[in-house]
């Protein structure tokens, strides 16, 4: 699972709905026409401080007395890094070595529970990275030594949290079969000016240090969150995504507990899962509207105490990067994605170079 896609502002701080209705467009983006109200108008409309009085609804926790251990830090760039080279084809095939952390496989997996093979669990020519955590605990370190043409049983545990209940905490056995390895190449200036906006590797790792540290600072502050009052944001979130899946589910014209009983596995990602029931279902939209909602809370409790604002000086080098990272000119960012969506990755760029100032690598 990667921790950045393109920049960490855009996934933090764009809501998941916002991820749900734009699944369908493409990577690449449309011909770029005349925006209706253009960059100015788009700054003049937007509201950067929504709630009144945010300490009404939550307290701003202590955002400047965070630590990162050093460990921990290296391991997101790292994965990052991974993540950038995979989707560049720039990994290496290799056949006269065994397995190591950071290689890619292919690899046939069947997982068996009680003696049966259980749903989900047996896959061919699967490619997966090492050390990209896509698996339970146990599995990818499982990996790490075979050779091509091994198989191998790794008997693992689902963890008590799992999405699906029937595999939550059960004992299982994968019976992997490595096909073929590849590496990854050193990162390089040239790489880093070929594949990414930046011109050296330096500059590349600087930035993606930045980003990893927000999104570590940032996730620590959201468990430290409590909602004390609810606006009405949280019931415009919680009908929304009821709203989405019961359009899903009018799509596939079959009710909504049949639409969960057979598609939820393609929604995993937001907390559906196949089998479950509509209560569930109501208990995972409240999820997803209080987690929006205390993330709004949060980003705009920080922007207010930071005084960061729209249009200022911060603002323009932030923009700038989002540019840079898209490949698109504002206008042509809003086009596609939207106002509210592109100011508030914006702001959060800016946001991330001024809370990474106050948080200590250990």
């Amino acid at each position: 699972m990667a921790y950045l896609k393109r920049i960490l502002a855009l996934l933090l701080c764009v809501s998941m709905l916002f991820c749900l209705f734009s699944c369908g467009k493409e990577d690449k983006p449309e011909e770029p026409q005349e925006p209706d109200n253009g960059n100015d108008a788009a700054m003049e409309n937007f509201d950067p401080y929504p709630y009144a009085d945010l300490g009404v609804f939550m307290d701003l926790p202590d955002y400047k007395n965070i630590t990162i251990p050093k460990a921990t830090l290296d391991a997101m760039i790292d994965d990052t890094v991974m993540t950038m080279i995979d989707e560049k084809g720039l990994y290496i095939q290799t056949f006269d070595r065994a397995v190591i952390n950071g290689d890619k496989v292919r690899i046939d997996f069947v997982g068996m529970l009680d003696g049966q093979a259980f749903s989900g669990g047996t896959a061919s020519d699967y490619e997966l990275i090492i050390g990209s955590n896509s698996f339970i605990d146990g599995f990818e370190d499982g990996v790490i030594g075979m050779e091509i043409g091994d198989v191998k049983d790794l008997p693992l545990r689902f963890p008590d949290s799992y999405h699906e209940p029937t595999l939550a905490g059960k004992e299982v056995v994968f019976t992997v079969t490595l096909d073929e390895i590849w590496y990854a190449p050193e990162l390089t200036d040239e790489i880093c000016k070929a594949n990414t906006p930046y011109q050296t590797a330096k500059e590349y790792l600087d930035t993606l240090k930045t980003d990893c540290v927000f999104q570590y600072a940032y996730e620590k502050l959201l468990q430290q969150c409590k909602i004390k009052a609810y606006p009405d944001e949280y019931t415009e979130y919680y009908q929304q995504f009821v709203d989405f899946f019961t359009a899903q589910a009018s799509d596939y014209s079959v009710t909504l507990e049949d639409f969960l009983q057979n598609y939820g596995n393609y929604f995993v990602n937001y907390g559906i899962y196949g089998g479950m029931t509509t209560a569930e279902f109501y208990r995972v939209a409240e999820n997803y509207a209080e987690s929006n909602l205390v993330n709004d809370l949060l980003m705009y409790s920080l922007l207010r105490a930071e005084g960061i604002e729209v249009g200022g000086d911060e603002y323009k080098t932030a923009t700038a990067r989002l540019e840079a990272e898209y490949g698109m000119s504002y206008d042509e960012l809003i086009m596609k994605y939207e106002a509210n969506s592109v100011i508030i990755s914006i702001l959060n760029i800016a946001l991330a170079n001024r809370l990474v100032g106050y948080v200590q690598v250990s």
